[in-house]
């Protein structure tokens, strides 16, 4: 078993379709310090700088064409929030704003459609385009990407 060094929790990980990247989410252990950082799998070393520093980064995911990296989490910029971000992983770079979800919920999960137009969050409480049950103990939400706030995302 091959290992990559990690000196916080590991909450999320994802590779790159091509294989090429590794994402490590982490965070929220007893220093509240997290990170999100980019591997390269053949060496097991980091590539470039940590891309977040945040409290907790709890779920990552690729794009399928590898040009978008979204994270999840709790960001402290602007006073704190948990919100999603889209990233460049070449550039390593924020895509845009990070997206007002009518709400402060805590989104815990990411993923990309596969045709990578759209990004799927999920997480608690929060007011939801779809409701998983009638108490609104959880959410679901579907985000165009074509109208990500702050930014037109190349497609």
């Amino acid at each position: 078993m091959r290992k990559l060094r990690s000196t916080q929790s590991v909450n999320a990980v994802a590779f790159s379709s091509d294989g090429k990247l590794l994402a490590v989410g982490s965070g929220g252990n007893q220093d509240n310090q997290g990170q999100m950082r980019l591997w390269d799998p053949a060496t097991r070393q980091p590539v470039g700088d940590p891309m977040a520093s945040t409290r907790s980064v709890d779920a990552v995911a690729f794009s399928p064409d590898g040009k978008l990296l979204a994270s999840s989490g709790y960001f402290e910029e602007q006073g704190g929030d948990y919100s999603v971000r889209l990233w460049d992983p070449a550039t390593q770079q924020l895509v845009g704003d990070p997206p007002n979800l009518d709400n402060t919920g805590e989104f815990t999960a990411v993923v990309f459609t596969a045709d990578g137009k759209a990004l799927v969050c999920g997480g608690r409480p929060a007011k939801s385009f779809f409701r998983s049950s009638g108490d609104d103990d959880g959410i679901v939400r579907l985000e165009d990407l074509g109208s990500w706030p702050g930014r037109t995302v190349p497609r």
